[in-house]
This record gives C-alpha cells, sequence and structure tokens, in this order.
C-alpha cells in the first residue's frame, strides 16, 4: 500500500459574498519535497478549480522563508498580495512573514 507524502485541500470561505473565493492549503511531508508532489497537487487542484463554475480566485499563505513553495506557486501563476509581519513563531522564539498570494481564474492558461 502507498504511502501519503502530501496532503492539499481547498476550501470555501463561508460567507456567500466569498463564494467566489476558495483557500488553499498544501503540505508536502518532510523527506519528500523537491521531488515533484506539490506540483502534482497544484496541478489538479487547479484543473479542477478552473471548471468551477463562479470560481475567481484562490488564496493561500506561504512562509517567506519557504522560497521552494514560493517559486512553485508564482509558476502556477499566483501572485503575491501582501504580507503579514511577525505572524509565524518558529520553535526557536524567531517571528517569521507569513505572504498572502492569490490566483485569479481569468488569469490562468
Amino acid at each position: 500500500m502507498g504511502q501519503i507524502v502530501g496532503h492539499a485541500l481547498l476550501e470555501p470561505l463561508g460567507l456567500e459574498a466569498l463564494a467566489h473565493v476558495l483557500n488553499l492549503t498544501i503540505v508536502v511531508h518532510p523527506g519528500h519535497v523537491g521531488q515533484g508532489i506539490g506540483h502534482q497537487l497544484i496541478a489538479q487542484l487547479l484543473e479542477w478549480a478552473g471548471a468551477r463554475q463562479g470560481l475567481v480566485k484562490i488564496e493561500l499563505r506561504v512562509r517567506e522563508l519557504n522560497h521552494r513553495a514560493r517559486h512553485l506557486y508564482q509558476k502556477f501563476g499566483f501572485v503575491e498580495e501582501g504580507r503579514l509581519q511577525k505572524r509565524i513563531r518558529l520553535p526557536d522564539g524567531t517571528l517569521v512573514t507569513d505572504i498572502s498570494m492569490a490566483w485569479f481564474e481569468s488569469d490562468y492558461s
């Protein structure tokens, strides 16, 4: 049986005024980064999302230090929308910026 090495989900934001927006969560488990898993997960989710009636935007947050993930998101058309300074506290106490990124359905090719 196969091992789960990552997961991804698109969640609605819960308010009618935001029904056109989904929130993306994607995780590739340690030891499996750099094997194309994140690429496959995003490609599948965007294919599904692109066919969803009324979807305009997908949002996500990514740690500023996660250069690999940020590059992957940019390859799929995600753009930076803002920065949440000192949002994440690492185990050593360091505070890290979270970056808000978004993908817009009309920009996807």
